[in-house]
C-alpha cells in the first residue's frame, strides 16, 4: 500500500500499524507460496476458516480486518509462523518497525519479543548496563511461555543458551553485510561476546553433567544399601 492508501484505510477502518503490516506481507507470502487468491480460500476452508477470494483482496489492499483466528487461519494455510504476517521481513537493529501507533523498536526486538525471549524494549548499547532493562526482560520471560518450557528458560542452563544464540545473532549480522556502522571496534567486540557466552554456555553444559553423574552415584549407593538391608 502506498502512503496515501495508508491514510485513507487509517480513516476508514483506524487501522494501527500491524493491521498494515499484515496488508503488506500477505501478498508477498501468497505469491512465494504459489498462491492465487482462489487458492488461498481453498486452504482457509479447509482449514475451517473461510474467506472467500474477494476477502483476501480486500485483506491485501487494506479493506478488510483481519481478526486474530483470521491471522491463525492464513498462517496454517500459508504454513508459516503468524509472526510471519505480524513483523517485517527484516532481523536487524536499523530497520524501525510500529507495534502500537506510540511502541517503536527494532525488528531484531520486535522478533524476540513475538518469540517470547524479549521485551518489547530495544535492549541497551554494548557495554553500557540497564537495569530497568533487565528487570522488564525477567517479568516478560516469566509469563510468555508455557510453565515447561519456562523451567528451562529461566535455568542456568536455558540462560546460558539465550545469551549464546543472542551472540552468535549479533557477531553473524557483523559479517553478512547487515552491519551498517561501527567498523572493526564494534566486530572485536561482538566477538569477544560470543566467546566469552560461549565458554560460558559450555561450563553450564558440565555443570548439569557433573550433576547428572552425582546423581546417578548417589541412586547406585541408595540402592545398595536397600539391597544390604533387605540381604540382612
Amino acid at each position: 500500500m502506498t502512503a496515501k492508501q495508508d491514510s485513507k484505510s487509517d480513516e476508514v477502518t483506524a487501522w494501527g500499524p500491524i493491521s498494515r503490516q499484515i496488508a503488506r506481507n500477505l501478498p508477498t507470502l501468497r505469491k512465494a507460496r504459489n498462491l492465487s487468491t482462489t487458492k488461498l480460500s481453498a486452504k482457509l476452508k479447509e482449514a475451517g476458516r473461510p474467506i472467500p477470494p474477494t476477502g483476501i483482496t480486500r485483506i491485501e489492499k487494506g479493506e478488510r480486518r483481519v481478526d486474530i483466528d483470521d491471522l491463525a487461519a492464513l498462517a496454517l494455510a500459508l504454513n508459516v509462523s503468524p509472526g510471519a504476517l505480524l513483523l517485517p521481513d527484516s532481523f536487524d537493529d536499523e530497520t524501525r518497525t510500529f507495534l502500537t501507533d506510540r511502541a517503536r523498536v527494532s525488528s531484531r526486538t520486535a522478533w524476540r519479543w513475538f518469540e517470547g525471549s524479549a521485551p518489547p524494549v530495544d535492549p541497551p548499547a554494548p557495554g553500557r548496563r540497564d537495569d530497568d532493562y533487565w528487570q522488564k526482560r525477567e517479568s516478560h520471560q516469566a509469563l510468555s511461555s508455557p510453565t515447561e518450557r519456562r523451567r528451562f528458560t529461566q535455568s542456568p542452563l536455558g540462560r546460558a543458551l539465550a545469551d549464546v544464540s543472542e551472540a552468535a545473532e549479533l557477531l553473524h549480522a557483523s559479517v553478512d553485510g547487515v552491519m551498517v556502522s561501527g567498523g572493526d571496534e564494534l566486530f572485536d567486540a561482538r566477538l569477544a561476546r560470543a566467546r566469552d557466552a560461549a565458554q560460558q554456555f559450555l561450563g553450564q553444559v558440565e555443570r548439569v553433567a557433573a550433576e547428572r553423574a552425582e546423581l546417578a552415584h548417589e541412586l547406585q549407593a541408595f540402592e545398595a544399601a536397600h539391597t544390604k538391608e533387605n540381604e540382612e
